[in-house]
């Protein structure tokens, strides 16, 4: 392996480890919807996608909360035994939509790094679509959004579906169809939020009550403080696992 190589591949491998600890975990939504938003803030405010994705993050977690309790409270419409099977679906369910969700993030922060970070456009050729890869370069915003709804769909979509298809929801289907929606932003949403204004829409997402009260105020500065907070953290197991690594040596020696 080259020098230029060997630089890529690491450079790229502490890409992809920052952005799998900023997607966080299944459970995490706040802390995407920030790393989305930051997407949206870092891009000059052209990422549309990543600013929708910022809210529908935060949307997803209340419907996929409401397809559980829906579950739950279905005994006295379908009995309790297929109630108990249709809340242990609903449960399956979230845990997927929830998964595609910190996968998408981890996804489109990467993408994001490989179409911006210097020396590494031979990799962004390799593993990115070229319409994405075009639609970076442009100042286009239904471009840069269209290219992402295609991409996300390519990668996750028949994960999705086969969510959707185990689920076999007998119920009114608003908070699945809720759910499917934010990870599915279509063409309409973005043309509803350009008529309004993408400032109107971001004000509206910082007065979401799940986000932190000051993030308003300073949407860079939570972001950035998760940034460090995570190098932190792996610095610390890196030094432990020295420690431990240590350790085992002295054992073997005595």
């Amino acid at each position: 392996m080259d020098i230029i190589a060997s630089y890529q591949h690491g450079r790229i491998e502490q890409l992809a480890e920052e952005a799998r600890g900023l997607a966080g975990r299944e459970c995490d939504h706040v802390q995407r919807a920030i790393v989305y938003h930051h997407l949206y803030q870092h891009s000059g405010d052209r990422h549309a996608y990543a600013l929708i994705a910022a809210q529908a993050a935060l949307r997803l977690e209340d419907a996929l909360a409401n397809v559980e309790a829906a579950a739950e409270r279905s005994w006295w419409r379908i009995g309790r035994a297929r109630a108990a099977a249709l809340a242990e679906r609903a449960r399956d369910f979230a845990a997927a939509l929830r998964t595609i969700d910190r996968d998408r993030c981890e996804a489109m922060q990467l993408a994001y790094r490989l179409a911006h970070t210097h020396g590494l456009s031979t990799l962004a050729e390799d593993q990115l679509p070229e319409e994405l890869r075009q639609a970076f370069a442009s100042d286009d915003r239904r471009a840069l959004f269209l290219a992402h709804q295609q991409w996300v769909e390519n990668r996750w979509g028949l994960a999705l579906e086969a969510a959707i298809h185990r689920l076999e929801w007998p119920l009114r289907k608003g908070a699945v169809e809720r759910a499917i929606a934010a990870l599915r932003p279509g063409v309409a949403m973005f043309s509803a939020v350009e008529r309004r204004g993408f400032t109107v829409f971001e004000r509206k997402l910082f007065t979401d009550d799940a986000l932190p009260r000051a993030f308003a105020g300073n949407p860079g500065q939570h972001y950035y403080r998760l940034q460090r907070d995570l190098a932190d953290k792996r610095r610390r197991a890196r030094a432990e696992a020295c420690d431990l690594a240590a350790d085992d040596t002295v054992v073997l020696a005595a």
